[in-house]
């Protein structure tokens, strides 16, 4: 048997996005182990090579600091062979010297900024290439050039709009402001950041909005100042990290998302059984496992998703190796693959991430994202967009990092 560690924000304001995603973790050990009804029929490894998992879960607290104690704990008290986490940039990048330094393994399932590829790190995420990129080609053509960036102030906003104000810079287009709002501020004090930026915004007459805000909070005082003031028809919005449970949290706090847009590389979709008999099983392991309703999403979502194939995918590797070691991992990982709703994913023969493709949704009146928009195919993960040096990104990272 290996133990395996799952890290995610279970209190404080990533809670309400990571909660779902340490659930959809914790159902895929219980499904290699062959623990669910309707388990994946394709892990055969499960089967022939003996190894069982086993699940220790932590709270990172959404605070990089006890996400990078927690890590050290995983590792050194509870011998965790690999850990399952993080959602904030800043999380993962303090995770991830405990993970190198002790010859341990992370498996990531965030879209990302970006401008890293550890050999001790699985990214089953998007890259700036599959997401970012497209998503603002996408807007620019929709809305127009004039762009608004608005994000959560940590390294994945900062670096991710750095990316992207790159490529408006060379498609013509202008950025016509940028803000940022602290991802633990709370109450009047964010209320009156959030209005601000509303001003600043009124002031710059963008065509569209991308946001990087993380976090149900930084959200709602937005959107909330925002629309008091435009409605989403006049000026619409483009984010990154939010989906369907924000979404339906904040609408039950009184905020509307309807009409706005979010990038992600899967949506539901009707039509895909892969996601219907996902979600089934999901759902009879929740029961199973005496999971309170009010924790349960309403749906999968693209880190749910992720998350999932995360697990078949290290477990899938160490089986082939009989090792959980992370040096022994990389071989059995490149090019491997599984099957997930909305298509097979594959991790990239080099470096240690997945294809993937763009989708973007429309949010509802029920606080669903309707797909509008798809690329046409998955798109080979780049870590350094390809119109810069991997230098010349890497200073651009250590200015926004320390900015």
């Amino acid at each position: 048997m290996l133990r395996v560690g799952i890290l995610h924000s279970l209190t404080g304001p990533m809670a309400p996005s990571e909660g779902p995603v340490a659930l959809a973790t914790r159902m895929a050990v219980a499904e290699w182990n062959g623990h669910t009804s309707g388990g994946d029929p394709h892990l055969a490894g499960r089967v022939s090579s003996g190894i069982t998992l086993e699940a220790i879960s932590a709270d990172g607290a959404s605070d990089p600091e006890t996400f990078a104690r927690e890590a050290g704990r995983l590792v050194s008290e509870e011998g965790v062979a690999a850990l399952f986490g993080c959602w904030t940039s800043s999380s993962r990048k303090a995770v991830l010297p405990v993970v190198e330094s002790l010859g341990n393994f992370l498996v990531y399932p965030l879209q990302y900024e970006g401008l890293e590829s550890s050999a001790n790190v699985l990214y089953t995420g998007a890259t700036p290439n599959q997401q970012l990129l497209p998503g603002l080609r996408w807007a620019m053509g929709r809305f127009g050039t004039r762009v608004y960036f608005v994000g959560s102030d940590y390294v994945f906003p900062r670096v991710a709009n750095a990316v992207m104000r790159d490529q408006l810079g060379a498609a013509g287009g202008a950025p016509v402001g940028e803000a940022y709002l602290p991802l633990n501020a709370s109450g009047p004090e964010l209320q009156a950041l959030a209005a601000a930026i509303v001003v600043d915004i009124r002031r710059s007459r963008p065509d569209v909005i991308v946001s990087t805000l993380n976090g149900l909070a930084g959200n709602m005082a937005l959107f909330s100042a925002l629309r008091a003031e435009v409605p989403a028809s006049e000026l619409p919005t483009l984010s990154f990290s939010i989906g369907a449970p924000e979404a339906r949290a904040m609408s039950r706090l009184g905020q509307s998302l309807t009409g706005e847009y979010a990038g992600w590389s899967w949506l539901p979709d009707a039509n895909d059984a892969e996601a219907a008999a996902l979600w089934s099983t999901f759902g009879t392991w929740a029961e199973g496992a005496g999971i309170a309703q009010a924790e349960l999403p309403d749906g999968l979502t693209d880190p749910m998703v992720n998350a999932i194939a995360g697990v078949r995918l290290w477990a899938s590797a160490a089986a082939a190796r009989e090792s959980g070691q992370a040096a022994s991992l990389a071989s059995a990982l490149a090019g491997s693959s599984t099957p997930a709703p909305g298509g097979r994913l594959f991790v990239d023969q080099e470096n240690q991430h997945v294809w993937h493709p763009l989708v973007v949704g429309q949010f509802t009146a029920d606080a669903r994202l309707s797909p509008v928009f798809r690329t046409a195919l998955s798109e080979r993960p780049r870590p350094y967009p390809a119109f810069r040096s991997r230098t010349s990104w890497e200073r651009i990272l250590a200015e926004a990092s320390s900015a």
